[in-house]
């Protein structure tokens, strides 16, 4: 590590240059690629229309999300209330994909000991799950996305 008075080489300013412009584009576009597989894949699915819907509807969560959380990356072609539009898309995304959760959670490998909420006999997984939520400590503590949700006044 240089001193702070040291100045940088060139080649020390373009390795910083594609750390900070370089690296995020190419996340972006291996997430392009991925979903343009992901949709080739939907386009193909025939198994059922309900299940398609809800593999539809985790694309577009998951896009909008990327989209959101590159924010930056996408200012001169987005305006704030097109990211606001964004927000609230992903908040009705999550609503309609609620009764789908406790499958979606059990595709994925977590351990029992995360979602043992939902191993409940109460045959409802999701209030469980959100009892479970509310009742940890620091729960509404301090990340971004509930500031938003709060600011949107649920």
């Amino acid at each position: 590590m240089k001193d702070k008075n040291e100045r940088l080489s060139k080649g020390e300013i373009w390795e910083k240059h594609l750390y900070y412009s370089f690296i995020p584009m190419v996340k972006m576009y291996l997430n392009r690629h991925v979903l343009e597989r992901y949709i080739e894949f939907l386009e193909k699915f025939n198994d059922s229309p309900n299940t398609k819907e809800v593999l539809s509807k985790l694309a577009a969560l998951h896009i909008q999300s990327l989209i959101i959380n590159e924010q930056g990356n996408f200012s001169e072609c987005i305006d704030n209330d097109e990211f606001e539009t964004l927000k609230e898309n992903c908040i009705q995304l999550n609503k309609q994909l609620r009764p789908e959760m406790v499958a979606l959670t059990f595709t994925c490998p977590f351990s029992d000991q995360s979602f043992g909420a939902l191993g409940k006999s109460t045959l409802q997984p999701y209030k469980e799950f959100m009892k479970g939520v509310t009742e940890t400590p620091d729960c509404y503590g301090k990340p971004n996305e509930w500031k938003y949700l709060y600011r949107s006044k649920m």
